[in-house]
């Protein structure tokens, strides 16, 4: 019964326009949730933050946890803060 259903969903087309929809919105909506976190971070502690996507998932880290991430090697020594800002998604001033 379960297939039969599934296989009924997929084939709708408002369906299948709906859950799309429905996904965008939660990925926009998730990435927002993050960006208010990281600006309330950088009021609470006043260092920089950065929104980014690691491993295909997005998160926030301050310029701390970066400098941290470069000194265990999880980044290149070459690899600055500006180089961080230019692909983050979000950084706050």
């Amino acid at each position: 019964m379960r297939k039969l259903i599934r296989n009924l969903v997929r084939k709708n087309e408002r369906i299948m326009a709906l859950i799309t929809w429905f996904n965008r919105w939660r990925a926009v909506r998730y990435f927002k949730r993050i960006k208010r976190r990281a600006d309330k971070l950088k009021r609470q502690t006043g260092s920089q933050v950065f929104v980014v996507k690691i491993k295909g998932n997005v998160t926030y880290l301050t310029k701390k946890q970066f400098k941290d991430m470069r000194a265990k090697k999880m980044f290149p020594k070459h690899f600055t803060a500006d180089s961080l800002k230019r692909i983050s998604l979000y950084h706050t001033a």
